[in-house]
C-alpha cells in the first residue's frame, strides 16, 4: 500500500505543476477511484444476473416434463411467475 501512495504522490506532484493553480490533483484520484469502483461493480451485476439466469434454465431444462404436468394449475402458475420475476429481477438489477 505505501507504493502505491507513494506512486500517487508522485503523479499527483507531475500533474499539479501543468495544471491551473486552482486544481487539486486529489480530484482525479478520486474520480479514478470513482471508475475502479464502478467497473467492480459492473463485474459483480454480470455474475449475480448471470447466476440467475443459469439458474432459471437449469430449472427448466433439467426437470421433466413429466413432473411438471404433475403439478396442479395453482403450482405450475406459481412456479413459472417465480421463475419469471427471478428473470425480471436479474434484467432490473442490470440495468
Amino acid at each position: 500500500m505505501g507504493e502505491k501512495s507513494e506512486n500517487v504522490r508522485d503523479r499527483c506532484a507531475r500533474e499539479e505543476q501543468t495544471r491551473t493553480p486552482g486544481y487539486d490533483p486529489r480530484d482525479l484520484e478520486y474520480v479514478k477511484a470513482m471508475l475502479d469502483y464502478v467497473r467492480d461493480d459492473a463485474r459483480q451485476d454480470y455474475l449475480r444476473v448471470t447466476a440467475a439466469l443459469a439458474l432459471a434454465a437449469i430449472f427448466v431444462t433439467q426437470v421433466p416434463i413429466a413432473e411438471l404436468r404433475r403439478l396442479d394449475h395453482t403450482h405450475t402458475v406459481v412456479l413459472f411467475a417465480g421463475l419469471g420475476c427471478l428473470v425480471l429481477a436479474a434484467t432490473a438489477y442490470f440495468t
